[in-house]
């Protein structure tokens, strides 16, 4: 029960809260948010995540951060909220080509591994 009222409060705050760009003097600064809830029939599970994000584009070059939250567990005594950040960086070539770079640190402040790549939007 809890669950649903849950969903649909989600639901129904949602046309409330917008994500913001701030466009000063060429460069956008970026925040937002994202709710992700699903059920997953296999495992008969039902998540609601919440990823807030801050970024940076100025130049052709973005800078972000990411950071996840699970809404469900919230009220779990032994669940710490913070697990840590996602960070990515990238670097528009032309149009539809971009260079990126990923890292991600856990809630202990320790990096993990490094991806790099092209991305190719058509």
């Amino acid at each position: 029960m809890k669950t649903t009222i849950l969903a649909a409060a989600i639901v129904m705050t949602a046309g409330m809260v917008q994500a913001a760009d701030i466009n000063v003097a060429g460069t956008v600064i970026s925040v937002g948010g994202e709710v992700d809830a699903n059920y997953t029939t296999g495992l008969e599970t039902f998540a609601v995540d919440f990823t807030q994000s801050v970024g940076v584009k100025a130049w052709g070059v973005d800078l972000s951060a990411e950071h996840d939250m699970d809404l469900l567990k919230l009220n779990d005594a032994g669940y710490d909220m913070f697990q840590g950040l996602d960070f990515e960086a990238g670097y528009s070539l032309t149009e539809a080509l971009r260079g990126y770079g990923k890292v991600s640190m856990d809630n202990d402040f320790e990096f993990g591994n490094v991806t790099t790549g092209l991305s190719f939007a058509f």
